[in-house]
């Protein structure tokens, strides 16, 4: 019973705090000239974002040629809150080249491939990223139903190779809610 009391006593005296701050706002406004008001804050809790990727793989290309039909499709697979748009951002990482553009695919973007035995020795790699076979001409993706897949092809120059052998690099691809 005490602690009902209590409690009962400690929420009286919040109202009255919380009532007695705004009166007492109000009047040092009037006094000095001052103005006063609200804030809105609000947040929205979106589904966290998943993210798969599968390995986009040209298989041979002769030196001194251009190959732009993979022998295997990269693949982007992006799970998040319905009816949501995302922004992508590509980044190659280790030896390959940076992307311009704060990590904005555009259609003038050469990653470089690095010869692994040679350091060198390197190949243009142009990207290309679809949504269902169409091009994408912008870095943002609309989750309609929860999910988008997308398809990494584009092209690999092999028109400046000056060694033989493999070239790769990786490229890190981060996904945020727009």
């Amino acid at each position: 019973m005490r602690k009902k009391i209590l409690l009962g006593v400690l929420a009286l005296s919040t109202i009255i705090t919380a009532a007695g701050i705004e009166d007492v706002m109000n009047e040092v406004n009037n006094k000095y000239g001052y103005a006063s008001g609200n804030l809105k804050i609000s947040a929205e809790v979106v589904a966290p974002i998943t993210l798969e990727v599968e390995e986009l793989d040209f298989g041979t290309v002769p030196m001194g040629k251009i190959k732009d039909i993979p022998m295997k499709e990269g693949k982007i697979k992006i799970e998040g809150t319905a009816g949501k748009n995302v922004q992508l951002f590509f980044y190659p990482t280790g030896s390959g080249s940076a992307i311009a553009n704060g990590g904005m695919l555009t259609e003038n973007v050469q990653i470089e491939l690095i010869n692994t035995t040679n350091k060198d020795s390197k190949i243009i790699y142009l990207p290309r990223i679809s949504d269902e076979h169409v091009d994408l001409n912008t870095n943002t993706v609309a989750l309609v139903d929860g999910s988008k897949t997308l398809i990494v092809t584009g092209s690999v120059d092999a028109t400046g190779a000056q060694d033989l052998g493999k070239y790769e690099t990786n490229m890190t691809v981060r996904v945020k809610y727009q």
